[in-house]
């Protein structure tokens, strides 16, 4: 098996793709990884547009800084802050709840 999957299409004035990535861990190692704060920022995959990606144990959260397509420093770029929570293992939910009140 191939460690990553990437396919695009163009179709006249719309581009779209999808990409994957293989990771050759169990389930439960990579639920293991993700139950913690501040593994998300060393996971992400940091687009052209993410300028950092901090976390707060304090808060259980994590902020990812968007920014334009150019260089930007992170305070110069938008902060998006996920609030973190731990789901049960029973199902598949999203542990990042999108976006927080308080900003």
């Amino acid at each position: 098996m191939e460690p990553y999957y990437l396919e695009t299409e163009k179709n006249k004035h719309i581009d779209s793709g999808e990409a994957a990535y293989y990771l050759p861990l169990g389930v439960d190692e990579i639920a293991n990884s993700l139950s913690s704060v501040q593994n998300w920022c060393e996971i992400m995959s940091l687009h052209i547009n993410v300028k950092a990606c901090t976390f707060s144990e304090k808060n259980n959260s994590i902020t990812v800084f968007m920014g334009r397509k150019y260089y930007q420093k992170p305070d110069e770029a938008y902060g998006l802050t996920y609030e973190f929570k731990t789901v049960k293992k029973t199902g598949i939910s999203p542990p990042l709840q999108w976006p927080r009140k308080d900003h």
